[in-house]
């Protein structure tokens, strides 16, 4: 698959902060894309490994967490700089 038939749909955070799952949507088709991905000094993100979700997978994977069946309204940018939560010192 092209890279540019992805859209990043969320970054999960890992169980450690040089490890996360980014989740993509594949192409038009609905397919999902969840690469396990690791922080390296020098090298930034990079993928270990990636798992390939046709379709019909996706729904079912989406059915069987509860959500329903649809497609995001809104695409977010591969760029996007990582959120922040800072508590309320008040």
């Amino acid at each position: 698959m092209n890279q540019l038939d992805r859209t990043l749909l969320t970054i999960l955070p890992g169980a450690v902060e040089s490890q996360r799952i980014a989740v993509f949507i594949l192409g038009k088709n609905g397919g999902l894309e969840l690469q396990h991905q690791s922080w390296g000094e020098g090298v930034g993100w990079f993928t270990q490994s990636t798992v390939q979700l046709d379709a019909v997978q996706a729904t079912l994977l989406r059915q069987s967490l509860g959500a329903p069946a649809t497609r995001p309204k809104r695409q977010l940018s591969l760029d996007r700089p990582a959120l922040r939560v800072c508590a309320d010192s008040a």
